[in-house]
């Protein structure tokens, strides 16, 4: 009985969590839709009337998501999750590069080397594709581009229809990658399971094939050569300079390359926060 009230709390929890998760997404779409409309009735619209007219035409929205959030902690409250124990996860390519050095040195093509030269073809391909659907949609978002609506929304919103004609493309390099990665995944599954098959038939016959040397990557390589890298001054140091280039960085176009922008941020600030914020 205790296994299936747990089963039901894990189940309800997972869905309210996805129930607020998706709200959330909602909410935050809906805030940066209201700010777009203020922006683009020009520079000075950020006014305490405009700013409260616009985001009370979500304000169900916010209190349902507040309500969400307060419901989440009393239910995490009445249905405490239970502690899970953390265990390692083996990954499965490194499974197969350790099946793999127990297999004797072959030439030629095999069905083992046709499966690992597919995963390369398919990232191959998948890369290329999603750097080509970068760059159009770079050329939708930056380059010169003439808007093809003469009237309604997207007439008076250029960056608007800029965002939908770049979109397709965005998504189309996505579902590539999400593609080659199930691929990659099902490839290592099918190999695996051949190179136990191969290594089963090598024991039946008597072959044992001598363990492969691993190779070490390009930074075991690099730190056997510098050893100093692995010292923690050295990454310290490596940190410390990282922040004060930085900050000098900020410096320097602050106070050469600015170009009197600092002043209209601050301007933009002081603005928000005595008319947006009521500070003052």
């Amino acid at each position: 009985m205790t296994t299936i009230a747990n089963e039901k709390q894990t189940i309800i929890r997972r869905i309210y969590a996805w129930v607020l998760s998706f709200w959330s997404i909602l909410v935050g779409v809906l805030f940066v839709v209201q700010v777009w409309r203020i922006f683009s009735l020009g520079a000075k619209s950020f006014t305490a009337d405009t700013i409260a007219k616009y985001f009370s035409q979500i304000s169900v929205f916010v209190w349902l998501w507040i309500a969400l959030v307060v419901g989440s902690i009393v239910l995490n409250t009445i249905f405490p999750a239970e502690k899970e124990k953390c265990t390692a996860v083996i990954e499965p390519k490194y499974t197969l590069l350790k099946l793999r050095r127990r297999l004797p040195i072959t030439t030629g093509m095999t069905p083992l080397k046709k499966q690992s030269l597919s995963r390369v073809v398919v990232w191959s391909v998948c890369a290329c594709t999603c750097l080509a659907c970068f760059i159009v949609a770079l050329v939708y978002m930056l380059g010169d581009y003439t808007p093809r609506a003469t009237s309604g929304f997207f007439s008076a919103h250029e960056e608007a229809e800029r965002f939908v004609r770049a979109l397709p493309w965005v998504l189309a390099s996505l579902l590539v990658w999400i593609a080659s990665a199930y691929f990659d995944k099902y490839s290592i599954k099918k190999e695996t399971k051949l190179v136990k098959e191969q290594i089963a038939q090598n024991a039946k016959q008597g072959i044992k094939g001598e363990l492969a040397e691993e190779k070490p990557t390009f930074i075991q390589k690099l730190c056997s050569k510098l050893p100093f890298i692995q010292s923690k001054w050295f990454l310290r140091g490596v940190r410390i300079f990282v922040a004060v280039l930085g900050l000098g960085l900020i410096v320097y176009d602050i106070a050469f390359l600015d170009g009197g922008g600092m002043a209209d941020m601050l301007e933009k600030a002081v603005n928000i926060c005595t008319q947006c914020i009521g500070l003052g």
